[in-house]
């Protein structure tokens, strides 16, 4: 078993961590991944969450919370699609996506600036289809258009990842069942 253990920020540093590692794993060998992270920038941890789910293509990869998985943290742990473990210490923040500090240097009408607060909004929106998806409550999702951060617990951690499991198996289902579908050239109205 290869066994990495990472905990600091979201940051360039932890993308070369990361790749250096998992590239350092030789063949198909079981992976255990200890992440402890208060957060960083959401452009790094897309990275991370990519590089996790393809290593866990060939591989048995287990993600562990261990401490705090926080912020982009959080959404690593969450989003990156291997086997989950929430070590009872575990507990973190989420909320609300900060924005880019370079867009506040350009001109609003700056091509580039528009660019940036389009695809800021997407993936505020997708983050929020997240915190959905895990179980956030009315309330707590308000809270966090508000800029309030929402705390959680070991127990909570497992809900949340119980739920992302729950939503990927119904998605799965629903890819399968329109690929046969579509390879049959049957549609709902024909099964009717």
């Amino acid at each position: 078993m290869y066994t990495i253990n990472y905990e600091g920020d979201v940051d360039e540093e932890m993308v070369v961590f990361f790749v250096k590692e998992l590239n350092s794993a030789t063949g198909d060998e079981d992976m255990t991944i200890y992440l402890s992270s208060d957060g960083g920038t959401m452009a790094c941890a897309e990275v991370i969450i990519d590089v996790i789910s393809r290593a866990a293509v060939n591989r048995n990869v287990t993600l562990v919370a261990n401490w705090s998985v926080s912020s982009c943290g959080a959404l690593i742990f969450l989003e990156s699609i291997c086997n989950k473990c929430v070590l009872p210490s575990a507990h973190g923040v989420l909320h609300e996506l900060s924005s880019y500090d370079n867009s506040l240097m350009m001109k609003r009408e700056d091509p580039l600036h528009v660019g940036l607060e389009k695809s800021h909004a997407k993936l505020q929106e997708s983050k929020m289809k997240l915190f959905r998806i895990i179980g956030l409550s009315e309330k707590e999702l308000s809270d966090i258009k508000k800029g309030k951060d929402i705390y959680f617990d070991a127990e909570r951690l497992r809900e949340f990842v119980a739920n992302v499991e729950a939503a990927r198996a119904e998605n799965l289902k629903d890819l399968q069942k329109g690929l046969i579908d579509h390879f049959s050239g049957e549609t709902d109205g024909d099964r009717k």
